[in-house]
């Protein structure tokens, strides 16, 4: 595989989790900012991250530029679904207000 097709996934795997987060945040980027949390600082990414994560599944995805943008449009949020269950939480959204619960692992 050469470059050229390489980098055409990843820029449709970021093209697709763009778009995915503007669906998300009604059209608003946040930006990278310096956040401080029990005292100590650190750097929130903003919404970098999502779209290096989207863009780095595209590059994973099946080789073809169609599956990289969906892959991309939907790899960040399964991913971060996953890490909220290995975390222990789940958020519910009851009555328009989101709660979060803590998941054991059991029904």
């Amino acid at each position: 595989m050469d470059y050229a097709s390489l980098l055409t996934y990843f820029i449709m795997g970021f093209f697709g989790a763009l778009i995915h987060y503007l669906l998300l945040t009604d059209g608003e980027l946040e930006l990278p900012r310096k956040k401080i949390k029990d005292g100590k600082p650190y750097l929130d990414l903003g919404c970098l991250a999502p779209l290096f994560i989207g863009a780095l599944v595209g590059l994973l995805a099946d080789a073809n530029p169609v599956n990289a943008f969906v892959s991309g449009f939907a790899g960040e949020s399964a991913i971060k679904g996953l890490l909220d269950k290995a975390n222990g939480t789940i958020k519910i959204k009851l009555d328009g207000k989101k709660k979060v619960k803590k998941w054991n692992g059991k029904k």
